[in-house]
């Protein structure tokens, strides 16, 4: 469990910057397999407190100066907690869901998990894929802007409509048995909530 809190940590560390993404990853990172929810290492959402004022469990937390909303009173600025609704932290573990299947080729990413299929193309590789995609009467399953930041899948959703935008960053663990996701949010008040979950290699 130490070793895993400690991977957490380095990679919400990597989420503070917000670098161009790159096109693949280095040399030797490959997310493929096939990947299953390690549940106890993950956030649930039935566990997350609807008020963060005092911390979260399962590694969900705030970070520095967004942690909180303050008040002015008598004595000066008073804390307040921030509220995160249950329904909305349960949509954004919604999807992978408990068993993910990866393939990777160069920097172009396929997520298969629960019957869906997504597929992370960073911007180049869209460009050179698009004319195959369109010969195979589809376009391309991309969702988000995604890219490589070290050997970091980042996907990045756009606010849309009463969805905040995010940021999800999946790596695997230094010995290459885990994918460990971060979902960083992105947007006003809630902006640096993070969520994580971890998946143990089939």
């Amino acid at each position: 469990m130490r070793i895993t809190l400690v991977l957490l940590t380095a990679l919400i560390a990597g989420c503070a910057t917000d670098p161009p993404l790159d096109t693949a990853p280095p040399r030797g990172v490959d997310l493929s397999g096939h990947w299953r929810l390690n549940v106890a290492d993950s956030d649930d959402p039935l566990r997350i407190p609807q008020s963060l004022g005092g911390g979260a469990p399962g590694g969900a937390q705030r970070s520095g100066r967004n942690s909180r909303n303050r008040s002015e009173n008598a004595s000066g600025p008073v804390a307040l907690p921030v509220q995160i609704p249950t329904a909305l932290v349960a949509e954004l573990l919604r999807w992978p869901g408990s068993e993910i299947v990866v393939r990777q080729q160069g920097g172009v990413a396929t997520f298969d998990s629960g019957g869906d299929s997504r597929v992370y193309e960073p911007a180049a590789a869209r460009n050179r894929s698009a004319d195959r995609a369109a010969r195979r009467g589809r376009r391309s399953a991309t969702p988000a802007t995604c890219g490589w930041s070290g050997a970091s899948l980042v996907v990045r959703i756009v606010a849309a409509d009463d969805q905040p935008g995010y940021e999800a960053r999946y790596r695997l663990s230094d010995d290459g048995d885990r994918l460990l996701q971060v979902i960083t949010m992105q947007d006003g008040r809630l902006s640096g909530f993070t969520l994580s979950r971890v998946w143990d290699r089939q």
